[in-house]
Parts: C-alpha cells; sequence; structure tokens
C-alpha cells in the first residue's frame, strides 16, 4: 500500500496545548509515548541503522502509536 502523508501535520502532535516531539529514538520517548498504546498518533521517519534492502526501498516508517486501530483511522 502506498500513503501520501502530510509531514507538517503529523509532526506537529500537541499533548495539553504544547507542541511534542515523539520521536521514539529519542531517550524516554519510546517508554513514555509508545509502550503504553493510549496516544493516537503517527511518527514517521527512517532506523538508526540501514541496511541495502531498507536503502534499495528509500521509503520512510509509519510507526502508529496505538496497536488496535489501523493508521487510517489515526
Amino acid at each position: 500500500m502506498v500513503w501520501a502523508i502530510n509531514p507538517g501535520r503529523i509532526h506537529s502532535r500537541r499533548i495539553a496545548g504544547k507542541p511534542v516531539r515523539m520521536d521514539p529514538r529519542d531517550e524516554g520517548n519510546f517508554r513514555r509515548y509508545f509502550l503504553k498504546g493510549d496516544h493516537r498518533f503517527i511518527w514517521m521517519g527512517e532506523p538508526h541503522t540501514m541496511n541495502r534492502r531498507l536503502i534499495a526501498q528509500s521509503g520512510t516508517f509509519a510507526v502508529p502509536g496505538v496497536l488496535d486501530v489501523p493508521i487510517e483511522r489515526i
């Protein structure tokens, strides 16, 4: 499946009125935003380590904050 995603809207997530950077690679963010699975958002990005297959695909990862809701509904 191919999606068109608006990065500006995705990266402008706010919690309690404050802009939040939810990058799971930032220290503490995986535990804070992803592990509980109670924040409906999508993070877009690339992993720290790339291999030849990932480079050849030249895609972007979409990582949902909740796993029980389809990405289309988030």
